[in-house]
């Protein structure tokens, strides 16, 4: 096994509200914009950064909005060109907190690594996302405690001098932007739908490809057991063969040569990729890719959350629909391989055009 040029590490947690914030009785002076689609509309596309007390919020329609996937997520909405409307609060919010700087430590590292945070925000609820990049050259034995830390129950993260495991460093987040948000004596009723899922990116020095997973030359069965085992459970030997087959676990995308992609509907994805120089793709583009495969994942787990296991109020009701019917335009319109599969969405005949 070679050893990484480059790890990165990423997870996302998903809460919903029972009582989606879209009334301004509800939301603190900051966030009343969120009250009506216009309003909401009119934040979200502006050119300057808008602050709250912890958190600066981001226009969505520029930086981020270059990005692969939040292009065809800002298509699959079919926004309306004049008049906001339930729509427009399907787009969510990008949010930075203000003070809140965690570092990942652990004992297999020279020093701690800054972890990135981003929450993205909705009136129906909310998704913290939390980043490392690893540029220190490590081998697979050297990765495992750092996946095992991040998906694990003992600390990972220091803040303020204290040590959080990777749970309560998104309860003090939650903590956080609820407060900006929620006024007081206000309670939207938080739903916890995702409490952890990973997105892992191990890319290999110059030089030294991965060897393939499901043809040879192939990497040894212990070997694509322990790069399974990354996403937070253990998978011998006997599982690992099963990988990809119908009905199973996990499931497995070529993404040319010996690079490929593992996903877990629960526990997230792992990709395997060679070195931008061996490759062909910048360095940029490969950041690019794994952090379309998380945003694909958290907006798909977003959209489906969308009055849940609730009673829909009338007002919700074309929230709902509309959440619907994103999910039916993104699942035709972004063919990311990995989100592909991930989603369980036939491939298209080999003559209709994509």
């Amino acid at each position: 096994m070679p050893r990484m040029a480059r790890f990165v590490a990423s997870m996302f947690d998903l809460h919903t509200w029972s009582k989606p914030l879209i009334h301004a009785a509800d939301l603190r002076p900051d966030f009343q914009f969120m009250a009506t689609p216009a309003d909401y509309r009119s934040v979200r596309v502006a050119a300057a950064p808008k602050g709250s007390p912890g958190f600066w919020l981001l226009p969505v329609y520029n930086d981020v909005a270059k990005h692969t996937f939040w292009r065809r997520f800002r298509n699959a909405l079919d926004l309306a060109p004049g008049a906001a409307d339930h729509r427009d609060w399907l787009a969510p919010m990008r949010c930075r907190p203000k003070a809140i700087a965690p570092n990942f430590t652990s004992a297999s590292l020279p020093s701690p690594v800054r972890a990135h945070v981003t929450v993205w925000l909705w009136p129906f609820g909310w998704s913290t996302q939390i980043e490392i990049r690893f540029n220190q050259h490590l081998d697979l034995g050297e990765v495992e405690p750092i996946a095992s830390a991040l998906t694990g129950s003992g600390p990972a993260f220091t803040l303020d001098g204290k040590a959080l495991s990777t749970s309560a460093l998104f309860g003090t987040l939650a903590k956080a932007i609820v407060g900006d948000v929620a006024a007081a004596g206000s309670d939207p009723e938080d739903v916890v739908r995702v409490q952890r899922r990973v997105v892992m990116g191990l890319i290999a020095e110059r030089g030294q490809p991965f060897g393939r997973f499901d043809a040879a030359p192939r990497l040894s069965g212990a070997e694509r057991a322990r790069i399974v085992s990354l996403l937070g459970r253990t998978v011998d030997i006997v599982e690992v063969n099963e990988v990809g087959e119908p009905g199973g676990r996990y499931r497995f995308v070529g993404l040319g040569g010996p690079e490929f992609a593992i996903s877990h509907e629960q526990l997230g994805v792992v990709v395997m990729l060679r070195h931008p120089l061996d490759s062909g793709r910048r360095r940029s583009k490969q950041y690019c890719l794994m952090g379309n495969v998380r945003a694909s994942l958290l907006a798909w787990a977003a959209l489906g959350g969308v009055g849940a296991g609730v009673r829909p109020t009338p007002e919700m009701e074309p929230m709902i629909q509309a959440a619907g019917a994103t999910r039916a335009n993104l699942a035709d319109a972004y063919r990311n391989r990995v989100f592909q599969e991930y989603v369980r969405i036939p491939a298209k005949p080999a003559n209709v055009p994509v």
